[in-house]
């Protein structure tokens, strides 16, 4: 093989080392680490917390052939308990049921681009205008990828991951989305209700198979609720006690498909909250954070603004004045000394705690 066959051969592998390694050359954070008490925790029983996707289309929507089937195969495929279908017709409403172990939410309207569950309002992502809701979506797998140098890689990675692994090609789709953005423009005075959508559609199916994948989109965007009481099989009593979770803001978005999970919520002597809830600081409240998976690092804010970061698994916060308390969780590839950290990518952003 002569000399010049060769140097395009090493150009062609630079050219994809390149490609694939994008995300490590492009999200570097140096970030002082804090240190607070980190016990071990284990999270007490009488806190039911339930996975949801929000925003699946079927095809009374007239852009997706998804059926509710469909629908629930990706849901028990993904470990999730409930789906919000928002087609919001008369027709799509008629899936709102409950199978097995597994709920659907089906039965909308919308008014003046507002999604209205019957007592709950959701202001779709990037809804233009001074609308305001219940909650507000501030992050749409479906919407939120937009045109960009960076993207365009992305997108070329996914071509190549996708035919020897779905899941590592739709995981450059989460990495589209900018995550960060959104979180550091929330406004928990504003938006005291914040949901993740997925967007999910399906265009092509084939022998089970569709295109794109429900099963590896609906992982990409999910919601954890936590509500009151156990969810049962009776559907009118679970659908109130999820819109209730939802429309307190009782909920974590969780994104990506990595095996993450993240909990936090608030203990004091008498009970227990969860984000989204509103606490005296007479009650001396204590906040406390679980985390499943590796290399995590918990952005905390205080009204708005940044004030540490963790790198624990576990984590005990006394506050010591009022304000609103939000967390994002942080996934890197690579620690280099001196606070150097490669490939950060938020995993997850809670509703607000509320101290008066």
């Amino acid at each position: 093989m002569n000399f010049k066959k060769w140097i395009t051969i090493v150009l062609i592998i630079l050219f994809f080392f390149f490609i694939f390694n994008l995300d490590n050359i492009t999200s570097i954070k140096k970030i002082k680490i804090s240190k607070v008490f980190a016990p071990k925790i284990i999270i007490p029983e009488d806190i039911h917390s339930y996975n949801l996707s929000f925003d699946n289309l079927t095809y009374y929507s007239g852009i997706s052939n998804s059926t509710e089937k469909d629908i629930l195969l990706a849901m028990e495929n993904d470990n999730l308990n409930i789906a919000m279908i928002t087609d919001c017709t008369k027709y799509s409403s008629r899936f709102e049921n409950v199978y097995g172990d597994r709920i659907i939410l089906s039965d909308c309207s919308i008014q003046n681009k507002i999604i209205q569950f019957d007592g709950l309002e959701i202001l779709p992502y990037k809804t233009s205008g001074e609308q305001r809701a219940d909650c507000e979506e501030i992050m749409n797998l479906g919407k939120s990828i937009e045109l960009s140098f960076s993207n365009i890689l992305k997108a070329i990675k996914f071509s190549l991951w996708y035919p020897f692994s779905k899941e590592k090609a739709y995981y450059n789709l989460y990495k589209m989305m900018d995550i960060e953005e959104q979180a550091e423009k929330l406004d928990p005075q504003l938006t005291t209700c914040i949901i993740g959508g997925v967007g999910s559609y399906s265009k092509i199916k084939y022998n089970n198979t569709s295109l794109p994948d429900l099963t590896y989109m609906l992982k990409l965007v999910k919601n954890k609720i936590y509500t009151t009481e156990i969810l049962t099989t009776d559907l009118k009593k679970d659908r109130d006690q999820i819109i209730k979770a939802l429309k307190n803001g009782n909920n974590i978005i969780i994104f990506g498909n990595e095996d993450i999970d993240f909990d936090v919520y608030v203990e004091t002597p008498e009970r227990k909250y969860y984000v989204g809830d509103l606490i005296e600081m007479s009650s001396n409240p204590v906040i406390k954070g679980k985390i499943k998976g590796t290399k995590v690092l918990t952005a905390v804010y205080k009204n708005g603004k940044l004030i540490k970061y963790l790198d624990q698994i576990s984590f005990e916060i006394k506050p010591k004045t009022t304000g609103y308390y939000t967390f994002v969780l942080y996934k890197y590839s690579v620690k280099l000394p001196f606070g150097i950290y490669l490939g950060v990518k938020p995993v997850s952003v809670t509703n607000s705690i509320y101290l008066q």
